[in-house]
């Protein structure tokens, strides 16, 4: 019981063939992974208006955690809210 060495050859062409691919083949995986993370952010954002406006993504961590100053709002402390601030009368 003779144990046999198997002596397998490799060109030159083929380890460096194998050995340039070996990067690309962990950066496919990757980027067939980036939609679904991309999508996940995307859902961590609400769309705001700003007393200006002016349309704002903002996290939805930041709308949750946020300190509420006043819970019924009379209409003219918001009218005066939604007025900018250098516009007179």
């Amino acid at each position: 019981m003779k144990s046999e060495s198997k002596n397998i050859q490799i060109s030159r062409k083929k380890f460096l063939g194998l050995s340039l691919t070996l990067p690309f083949l962990n950066d496919a995986t990757s980027l067939a992974a980036e939609p679904a993370r991309q999508q996940a952010k995307d859902d961590e954002f609400i769309t705001m208006l700003t007393a200006d406006g002016k349309a704002v993504r903002v996290r939805k961590d930041a709308v949750k955690n946020a300190k509420v100053i006043e819970k019924k709002m009379s209409n003219q402390s918001l009218l005066n809210w939604l007025k900018p601030k250098d516009f007179t009368k």
